[in-house]
């Protein structure tokens, strides 16, 4: 042959075998059943691609849409108030009208029931927390909580707690002293009490930011407090008012469920269960604009 024609000989491709011919069965060795399961498992097993989040909220009224997209974290905690609350109107009086005689159990007792009222307030107040730790840290998507839910619980209500005794205790107690010596509540007695619990709800509010902010529990001090709310500037004047606001309409709206839950156990479940679910919306809308305005703040 010559050079060209060695070259395109060499080049060619070999002839197809028998077995190729026959169909390709012999062509390459049959993977065994449980590689072949294994695979498939693998498969099943890869992670899905995860949805884009939405951007960070830069306006107010895109808050709105946070309660919407975290329906599944508060809207249990409004079914289990209802129920607490309903609960506490009917069974707690005569429980607590026939406490133990002993000393002993009188302090178990008491500690009974303070544990209970722990978990139960710690449980939205754990959720809200939540919202207002992920909001300053500028974190998009929900955020629940990890680890022993009712270790969290009694942390959070203890927080809470902790806050309000930090400062607020001292309006409140002298707006609960006033009424109880005042007697008939008139217009100027309305006016004093309301200053005093709105200070008061405001005060709680903004040790909770600085107390989240920064993750800290002695940043419940009026020092802190002060610079959280100089840094928020204007707005902090605007979510007090929203939080009193808040707190006034629900109180008035439980009280009104409680009054009646007796007389017409309908009305009483329904308008207890319409208070506590518009007040947990409203408050997540609240801690996640407030907590964006801590981040901005900060920022």
């Amino acid at each position: 042959m010559t050079p060209p024609e060695a070259a395109r000989h060499a080049a060619a491709p070999p002839p197809p075998t028998a077995a190729a011919v026959n169909g390709g069965a012999a062509a390459a060795p049959r993977q065994p059943i449980y590689q072949s399961l294994a695979g498939l498992v693998t498969e099943r097993e890869r992670p899905r691609v995860s949805r884009r989040p939405p951007p960070l909220e830069t306006r107010w009224y895109q808050c709105l849409l946070y309660p919407l997209r975290a329906w599944w974290l508060w809207l249990p905690a409004a079914l289990v108030l209802t129920a607490a609350s309903g609960g506490a109107v009917l069974v707690l009086p005569s429980v607590l009208a026939d406490p133990p005689s002993e000393p002993v159990l009188q302090w178990f007792f008491w500690l009974f029931w303070l544990i209970i009222l722990l978990l139960i307030i710690g449980y939205p107040c754990r959720l809200l927390q939540t919202v207002l730790e992920s909001s300053a840290a500028g974190k998009v998507s929900e955020v629940p909580w990890r680890g022993n839910p009712l270790a969290l619980f009694v942390q959070s209500g203890a927080i809470w707690i902790i806050c309000f005794l930090a400062g607020p205790v001292v309006p409140a107690g002298i707006a609960l002293w006033y009424w109880v010596q005042v007697g008939d509540v008139g217009l100027v007695d309305r006016l004093i009490l309301g200053e005093l619990a709105a200070f008061a709800v405001s005060y709680w509010v903004l040790a909770l930011a600085a107390v989240c902010q920064r993750g800290r529990l002695r940043d419940a001090n009026p020092i802190a407090v002060i610079d959280c709310a100089h840094r928020l500037g204007y707005r902090a004047a605007v979510a007090a008012i929203l939080a009193f606001t808040l707190v006034l309409t629900h109180g008035r709206l439980a009280v009104a469920g409680a009054a009646v839950l007796h007389q017409t156990p309908v009305q009483g479940w329904l308008l207890l269960g319409i208070c506590w679910v518009s007040a947990l919306f409203w408050a997540t809308f609240l801690f996640r604009l407030l907590g964006l305005w801590c981040y901005t703040g900060e920022r």
